[in-house]
Parts: C-alpha cells; structure tokens; sequence
C-alpha cells in the first residue's frame, strides 16, 4: 500500500459489528479517521438501513474520489442471518442498480463483509471458540457462550480487540486460512484486502 488513507466510513448493522471493523481497519490502514454510520435502534431492520444507506455512500465515496480524494475507503456491513453471503451482498448490488449507481469496480476501495450468521460468530470464532455459520451465536438460546444474556453481551464486547487483531493476521499475505468453519470468513478477507489497495 503506498499512500496513507485519508479517512474510512465503517457502514454497520449495530456497534459491536462497527467496532469490530473499525478495529481491523486502524490496525490494517493506520488512517487519518474513522466514521462509524451505525443503524439507528428501533427505526427499521438494521439490514434494511444499511442496504439503503449503501447507495448513498457510494455516491459520497465515489464522489470524494473524483475531486481526488482517492486516499478514502468503505466498509459495510451486513449480517447473512438465514441467508447466504451471496444473497445479501446481491440484495446490495441491486439496491445501487435501483439507484442509478454502477456497480461496485474491482479496483474501487469498498468491501463487503457479510458474516454468516451473524458478527458474534466471527468474533467468538476468532477468539479460538468452537463456532459454526449455522447457530445463533448472537442470541446463543443454547447458552454455549454464556449462561445469560449479560455474560454473553460482555464476553462479546470483551473478545472484539483480539477478534480484530486475528482478522488482521488472517488477512496478511501468506496468513494461514480462516477456521474452515467459517467459510463466509474467508470470503470476508478477501474483501478486506480490497481496501488496501
């Protein structure tokens, strides 16, 4: 990578998710800033937030690079719940075709990263957790993180420092692959490399 970046809006579901890639993003791209536009509570789903506010900051984005603003990055966030990686990230490509946007270009500074389930499950799995992309690691109704609510809700908030700086040595060239229990991961890190380009 050659030039610092200047700033890195983090689009996300909810903070704990934000965090967590506001996280890699200052281990990985040391820039200037951070913006966190997180999904208000209680307004809508917060897939749905992110899925309309995509759009709005491509636009932003693509319209900073073009009066050379180049050295700026996106990074959204959107959990698969109970659909496929490709699902989700097709439901954000459409939202920029139904706004007039172009699709996202190979070399442009945006990743998707769409954890499959949800982003408890990576930083559990990150952390050296037995997971896997089918349980509910957010709710966690079987308790196999905590025995409650609020164990669980600050066993989470705890492990997002380690989680990211993982994700940060998964993402490494010549880094060991992702637990291969969690193939959205992988996926995942490839998207990251693409802020770093």
């Amino acid at each position: 990578m050659g030039d610092r970046i200047a700033e890195v809006i983090v689009l996300a579901e909810d903070l704990r998710s934000g965090r967590l890639v506001q996280r890699y993003v200052e281990r990985a791209l040391n820039p200037r800033g951070v913006r966190l536009r997180i999904a208000p509570a209680g307004k809508q789903s917060a897939y749905d937030w992110v899925i309309q506010s995509y759009p709005v900051e491509m636009k932003s984005h693509r319209n900073r690079v073009s009066k050379g603003a180049n050295l700026s990055a996106v990074a959204v966030h959107v959990d698969a719940d109970n659909l496929t990686v490709q699902q989700r990230s097709s439901q954000l490509a459409e939202a920029l075709r139904a706004q007039g946007e172009p699709p996202r270009g190979p070399g442009e500074r945006i990743a998707v990263i769409v954890p499959r389930r949800n982003m408890e499950t990576w930083i559990h799995g990150l952390t050296a957790v037995p997971v896997d992309e089918q349980y509910d690691f957010k709710r966690d109704e079987a308790g196999r993180i905590a025995p409650n609510t609020r164990q669980r809700e600050r066993m989470c908030d705890e492990r997002i420092g380690p989680a990211a700086q993982e994700l940060h040595r998964l993402s490494r060239p010549n880094a060991p692959s992702p637990p291969d229990t969690l193939p959205a991961l992988i996926l995942a890190i490839e998207e990251l490399r693409r802020l770093e380009r």
